[in-house]
């Protein structure tokens, strides 16, 4: 048989129950909400505003400064999540942000006539004789303390 509660353990135990079924509740509410920050990212020279970007969002983000270098990109000014933010930054601009869907890093690069229609640029019976190769111009990868590496073809 169980000792009779006194009023004190009652509210306890009213309390413990009231705060259960609020963090029940409200899982599913942040759940719809996860993953968006606020953003105040200025209009500017996409090499600085990326940087910026990569500070306020914390994701990865790859991308050559050489090819981003003179895009000017738009002003972000709200709450979104990081992919909804990176599209509204690069809308209208020659610059295309692409997400691994593996690790969740994303990259960015300038628009080609080849990336726009890749059918285009592997068509025709002559494609392989054709295909030179490519050298890619350095990157810079930024982490989330701001360490900056620089990848040369040397």
């Amino acid at each position: 048989m169980l000792p009779p509660l006194c009023p004190r353990r009652c509210w306890q135990f009213v309390a413990l129950s009231c705060a259960i079924a609020l963090t029940a509740i409200s899982r599913p509410l942040a759940a719809a909400e996860a993953g968006k920050d606020t953003y105040a990212l200025p209009a500017g020279d996409a090499e600085e505003t990326l940087r910026l970007f990569i500070r306020q969002s914390g994701v990865q983000l790859l991308y050559p400064p050489t090819e981003v270098s003179g895009v000017t990109t738009n002003a972000v000014n709200g709450e979104f999540t990081p992919r909804q933010a990176l599209d509204n930054m690069l809308a209208g601009t020659e610059l295309d942000a692409v997400q691994d869907t593996r690790t969740g890093a994303f990259s960015v690069r300038r628009r080609s006539h080849a990336r726009a229609n890749p059918a285009a640029a592997l068509s025709g019976p002559d494609s392989r004789e054709n295909a030179e190769t490519v050298q890619l111009s350095p990157f810079v990868f930024t982490n989330e303390h701001e360490d900056i590496l620089h990848i040369d073809g040397d």
